[in-house]
């Protein structure tokens, strides 16, 4: 099987185990995010929702992350290839690379974080989960068309670009010294991703509160502005939360997200790794 779809299936089955594993952690570290920190209103969600509003809006994200994967980590190699020919590549080249295929993988995977958050916060106050995001899409598109779907793009991209550039940057450095140092493959696979994927998310967390601000307010009904709140992007949406919340409201959901982060990757490199090597 050539390199290219290899990376493509080990990619895609290790995200994909990981995200349904962190999805409930995903929907604490939204309903943080949306309420200003107020863990009342996750209780409440909860409360309303039952246990399976915990994977209310799973689907999206599930189909997203897996795009994310099977664009992100092939190309990832694609640009790593391109910018060294080192048989071990700098942290820089490897940040670069990373930081190339995560602005790629953004342009598929916004639609999807839209449709998720949607049904995550559930602005129909309605729990069911069968057929809700294919019903959030249509509703979605009659406001806005495509437009809306992507709303929270600029974010998008700049939480998946940098992040992305740690990410890949750390795991595959992280996991290169630890398998220098003896520790076990398997052992040095899990820890890295964990660490990378926390890094990842904590350097990244102020956008992600910014593109959950602006993909909740944005698109709520007829008669309501498309872009909601906060217009003027992703920056003039940080300087209204900090401005009304203090600084620390770019931190909201960063417990569960930490948590989520660490379980969600170290799950999907030890599974990719795992898949690459019956292809190895």
């Amino acid at each position: 099987m050539p390199s290219y779809a290899v990376e493509t299936l080990a990619s895609a089955v290790g995200g994909a185990s990981g995200l349904v594993l962190g999805a409930p952690l995903d929907f604490i570290k939204t309903h943080e995010q949306q309420s200003g920190g107020n863990r009342a209103g996750v209780v409440a969600a909860f409360n309303q929702q039952g246990v399976r509003g915990l994977f209310r809006g799973a689907t999206p994200p599930l189909i997203g992350a897996t795009l994310y994967q099977v664009v992100a980590f092939p190309m990832f190699k694609l640009c790593l290839d391109a910018i060294s020919a080192a048989p071990e590549p700098s942290l820089g080249d490897m940040m670069l690379a990373g930081t190339g295929a995560g602005l790629a993988s953004s342009l598929l995977t916004t639609p999807f974080e839209m449709v998720k958050v949607k049904l995550v916060l559930n602005p129909s106050g309605k729990p069911e989960l069968r057929g809700a995001a294919r019903a959030e899409v249509a509703r979605l598109y009659s406001l806005g068309g495509v437009r809306a779907l992507y709303s929270g793009l600029t974010a998008m991209a700049v939480r998946e670009g940098p992040g992305s550039g740690l990410y890949f940057g750390i795991y595959h450095s992280s996991k290169r010294n630890l398998r220098a140092a003896g520790v076990a493959p398997t052992a040095a696979d899990f820890v890295s991703g964990g660490v990378a994927g926390v890094s990842c998310w904590l350097s990244v967390l102020p956008f992600d509160v910014c593109k959950t601000r602006i993909q909740a307010t944005s698109f709520v009904g007829h008669g309501a502005s498309p872009q909601g709140k906060y217009r003027g992007g992703v920056f003039a949406c940080a300087r209204v939360i900090v401005r009304e919340e203090g600084l620390g409201a770019l931190y909201l959901g960063w417990r569960p997200l930490v948590a989520r982060a660490f379980l969600v990757n170290s799950t999907t490199f030890l599974i990719y790794e795992q898949v690459l090597d019956v292809f190895r």
